[in-house]
Order: C-alpha cells, then sequence, then structure tokens
C-alpha cells in the first residue's frame, strides 16, 4: 500500500526538477493549508483544474479562488509496476486515477492509502491537499467508500 508520506516523498523530489506555471504554484500554495482551492472564472463560474491563466470556457482573465471538498469518484485508473518517473522507483504497484470532483473538475492524481487491488471504478473518496515543506502543496486521491455508485443504483 502506498501511504501519503511515500506519495509526498516522492512527489517533493518530482517538484523539485519541475518549473510550474504561476497559476498552479498559486494553487499549491492556497491549498497548503489543507483545504482544496480550486480556480473559478469571475466571468461564466466555471470551475477549473489545472489552473490556468484564461477560462477554456469563455477565455476570461478574471478567476478567483475557492475552497472545494474534494468529494468525487474514480472514473478510471492505471496500476504502475514500473516507475513513471525515478522518485517513484520504491513505490510500486502505485494506483494513479482520474477521479471526477462532485463540483466538475476532472483531476489525475495518486491515490493514497489503498492498495492496488482495492481500487475500482465507482469508487467514491476526497482529493485533498497534503503540504509540502516548501509550503506548496500535492493533491492525492484517498478512498472513503468502497461501495462502487453502480451497485447503489440497482
Amino acid at each position: 500500500m502506498t501511504t501519503v508520506n511515500d506519495l509526498l516523498a516522492a512527489g517533493a523530489r518530482v517538484l523539485a526538477d519541475a518549473t510550474p506555471a504561476a497559476d498552479v504554484v498559486e494553487m499549491r500554495r492556497r491549498s497548503a493549508g489543507g483545504e482544496l482551492v480550486l480556480q473559478r472564472c469571475a466571468r461564466c463560474g466555471y470551475l477549473r483544474y489545472p489552473p490556468a491563466p484564461l477560462c477554456p470556457e469563455c477565455l476570461s482573465r478574471d478567476a478567483g479562488w475557492v475552497t472545494d471538498s474534494g468529494a468525487g469518484e474514480i472514473w478510471s485508473f492505471c496500476v504502475y509496476r514500473r516507475a513513471f518517473t525515478a522518485p517513484f522507483a520504491d513505490l510500486v504497484p502505485y494506483v494513479v486515477a482520474l477521479v471526477v470532483l462532485d463540483s466538475g473538475p476532472e483531476l489525475i492524481t495518486n491515490v493514497a492509502d489503498s492498495s492496488p487491488d482495492e481500487i475500482r471504478v465507482g469508487l467514491r473518496g476526497v482529493a485533498a491537499p497534503w503540504a509540502l515543506p516548501d509550503g506548496q502543496s500535492l493533491i492525492y486521491f484517498t478512498v472513503t467508500e468502497q461501495t462502487r455508485v453502480e451497485e447503489r443504483q440497482s
């Protein structure tokens, strides 16, 4: 099982070699307090992830930041049995998932605190930021409900 602490250590090493866009740095800084903060277009209200200088819906440059619950569902996932980048080599196998938040945005993130054989499409959970020592944060998804959406609807 890959823990949040394992992912934080690996993620911090990846970030050390990256130069993220200014909007991404700002989101990570705002989310370092433990609440997921996303960008919302001031003109049309579109909630977006990842943050960007222009709204993809109306092309406005005006945006603000809002707190999101992070509640969402796994729509797709893959299990990495070989590390995509060197800092994750000690974590294999680990899970990367497409998570659709209840508020609309889709994000690709690691799944923490679950073993790969427990992960299924339809699992519910929370995408939450975890603080890094440099004052930024990374978002990880944690499964909170083992019941698939399809099973609840039957």
